[in-house]
């Protein structure tokens, strides 16, 4: 089946306007920097040291730095935004082994669990360990600790979003991309109250209605179905313990009737087996 000019040329464009929304952000309006949460540890990271021989651009496959803390017994979290990020990183705090970066060359927020007791009072030792040597160039910025686990801290608030058909008004299956201010792929977790798959700042929601759990911050949020409908973005501010609701309304190209347009990338237990679905 030959499919018109126009469909083919936003099937090309797909891609480009996904990986276009880490560009855009919360760019157009700079907002006041947000004050950190009691709990939270800021850690000043240097840029990781060229290395002394290999390739040009190379960079050395083990950088540490050194910060103030204290120590708690209960299970915390390292946060951190990196950016190109092609090969193994394991992470390294105190001498202990918490786990690796994502292996992810767009924006996005990682979290690393910190087993309790694993902070001390006083000074501690923050080691990133690349696999190869010398390494490819990362960034890793906006490195901070967190006395909450995995799901305190992607719980502290909730945003109830609703997808609608702007012409029919009823729930429309779709997908969610969410970044934070800084345009990187946001740390959320999809409630089981509806049913969903999700990775990485993305979810897919076939009933058209989620309730997502996000950490403190700014937010974009963006619903998109294929290639026949619109996009919409808002965006959000969160604070603890507050439930946030948001309706985004898509409106079908009625260039585009009798046409099927799908979004055929959805990974699945069930077919994929992948560790990166849930259902």
């Amino acid at each position: 089946m030959k499919l018109p000019n126009r469909f083919i040329l936003r099937s090309a464009l797909c891609a480009f306007a996904l990986a276009s929304f880490a560009l855009v952000g919360l760019a157009a309006g700079k907002e006041a920097a947000l004050p950190a949460p009691a709990d939270e540890i800021r850690i000043n990271l240097p840029a990781p040291p060229k290395a002394k021989s290999g390739a040009a651009g190379a960079f050395a496959s083990e950088f540490t730095t050194r910060f103030i803390g204290s120590a708690f017994a209960e299970t915390g979290s390292l946060l951190l935004h990196q950016t190109g990020v092609e090969e193994t990183w394991e992470v390294w705090l105190n001498n202990q082994l918490l786990g690796e970066l994502p292996v992810w060359a767009q924006p996005l927020t990682a979290r690393l669990e910190i087993p309790g007791g694993t902070l001390r009072d006083g000074t501690n030792t923050l080691m990133f360990r690349a696999a190869i040597t010398p390494a490819r160039a990362v960034r890793l910025t906006d490195v901070r600790i967190r006395k909450l686990d995995a799901v305190k801290i992607a719980t502290e608030s909730l945003v109830e979003v609703k997808v609608t058909d702007a012409a029919s008004g009823k729930a429309l299956p779709s997908r969610l991309t969410i970044l934070d201010e800084s345009g990187a792929l946001a740390l959320v977790m999809a409630s089981s109250e509806k049913p969903s798959a999700s990775r990485q700042g993305t979810v897919y929601i076939p009933q058209g209605e989620i309730v997502l759990g996000l950490p403190l911050g700014r937010y974009t949020i963006y619903a998109s179905r294929g290639q026949a409908y619109t996009s919409a973005s808002t965006n959000i501010l969160t604070a603890t313990g507050q439930r946030t609701k948001i309706e985004m309304a898509l409106k079908r190209d009625p260039a585009l009737d009798g046409w099927l347009a799908v979004d055929p990338h959805l990974h699945t237990v069930t077919t994929s087996q992948e560790g990166d679905a849930n259902i």
